[in-house]
């Protein structure tokens, strides 16, 4: 499922059968993925290099500890482009935490919720 903005910052659901072609402005993907984040980790992400030489960029995103569902990634093209759904586009890199956090994620955006 692919998230799209509009300049008002509403969102709006549109399905990708394949391809989809990107014309500039952010887009928010939703990861293919689910993380079950434990209290002794967290994760950062960032988009793969690949992406950042031909023109996108994202930024880095925290993955908490104790988050749980899909990401949101905010993708943003500075040139026309085509995107294949499933395409590899972020890192997800995950860092051991010195002792569990006692405070687990539990905000709004758990689940891969959208505002």
């Amino acid at each position: 499922m692919l998230l799209s903005t509009a300049e008002q910052m509403r969102y709006q659901r549109v399905s990708v059968p394949g391809t989809l072609a990107l014309q500039g402005g952010s887009q928010l993907f939703e990861s293919c993925e689910e993380v079950k984040m434990p209290a002794e980790v967290a994760g950062v992400m960032t988009l793969r290099s690949t992406f950042a030489r031909n023109g996108f960029v994202s930024p880095p995103t925290v993955v908490d500890a104790g988050y749980k569902g899909k990401i949101t990634i905010a993708l943003t093209p500075f040139y026309k482009a085509k995107l294949r759904k499933g395409t590899r586009v972020v890192h997800l890199v995950f860092f051991r935490l010195d002792e569990p956090t006692k405070m687990l994620y539990s905000g709004k955006h758990q689940g891969g919720k959208i505002m």
